[in-house]
């Protein structure tokens, strides 16, 4: 189980997602791109440098390549698809999406169903970022089966494919919710800071490097690096993609073409979280 610590939204988080944005559809969309809990203190207030992300044992690169990066978003903001998925689509990276159900229908703010079919049709993954973002650890055991399963069924419905990996709202699980995500998930993201390793994988509690306003394109390189060094696995967390820095953790579309630059240099391959994992589990 991933380590509780404070959730970082203002007061108004004390209502559900939902219930906020009908309050106001700005402030719910300012406070989804804060929605993750970086599981040790160090590793989310200041991103450690790539040295610190994790200490793999080194091994030796496959046929394939050494190593793999994906690059993934919570939250389903807007600034994803307007200003992120352009970048990767002329870079040919592919990106995983996790999305909150409700909010394809919330307006402007979020990826709507049409933005999130082009998504895929562009070879992306749409991910599992559940029903209308609670804290899963946080809520019945029933509730927190209804909010992976509605979300899996609305997802469907409305993009037309069904999510195979799921991203935990602040990175928050417990035993009754990692047996759910076994029952409808191949693999499911933490927010833990760290490397996956082929042979150790955590598949439903994947490791992650959570990148923040101010994480330079240098640091992501060098995690990037040494995942190609390693052979091992770094999956990087983005949420909102915004010029004007709305969200705590937002980028600049600037920042996240230099990030994409970055992870290009090495060479590294990039792949979806639902591809890396199955390469990953052989």
């Amino acid at each position: 189980m991933v380590k509780e610590v404070p959730v970082r939204m203002t007061a108004s988080s004390t209502l559900p997602l939902g219930r906020r944005l009908l309050v106001s559809l700005p402030l719910a969309a300012l406070l989804l791109t804060g929605c993750s809990q970086g599981a040790p203190a160090n590793q989310y207030t200041s991103p450690p440098p790539a040295s610190q992300v994790s200490t793999p044992r080194p091994s030796t690169p496959t046929a394939t390549g050494g190593g793999i990066a994906s690059i993934s978003f919570d939250d389903g903001t807007i600034g994803q698809y307007k200003y992120a998925h352009p970048v990767l689509k002329k870079n040919e990276m592919p990106g995983t999406y996790y999305l909150v159900s409700e909010a394809l229908g919330w307006g402007n703010a979020t990826i709507n169903p049409e933005q999130a079919k082009e998504l895929v049709r562009d070879g992306n993954e749409i991910g599992n970022h559940t029903k209308d973002h609670v804290d899963l650890a946080k809520v019945p055991t029933e509730q927190a089966t209804a909010q992976l399963v509605e979300a899996q069924d609305a997802i469907e419905s409305q993009v037309g494919v069904r999510p195979t990996t799921c991203a935990y709202p602040y990175g928050s699980n417990n035993a009754a919710v990692l047996a759910e995500a076994k029952k409808q998930f191949k693999g499911c993201r933490s927010t833990q800071g760290g490397l996956n390793e082929r042979g150790q994988l955590v598949t439903y509690d994947l490791f992650s490097f959570y990148v923040q306003r101010g994480t330079p394109a240098q640091q992501v390189r060098e995690a990037a690096e040494q995942a190609r060094d390693t052979n091992t696995w770094v999956v990087f967390v983005y949420h909102g993609v915004d010029p004007k820095l709305t969200g705590p953790d937002d980028v600049t579309p600037k920042l996240f073409a230099d990030h994409v630059a970055a992870i290009k240099s090495t060479g590294i391959q990039v792949r979806t979280v639902e591809s890396a994992l199955a390469e990953m589990s052989k």
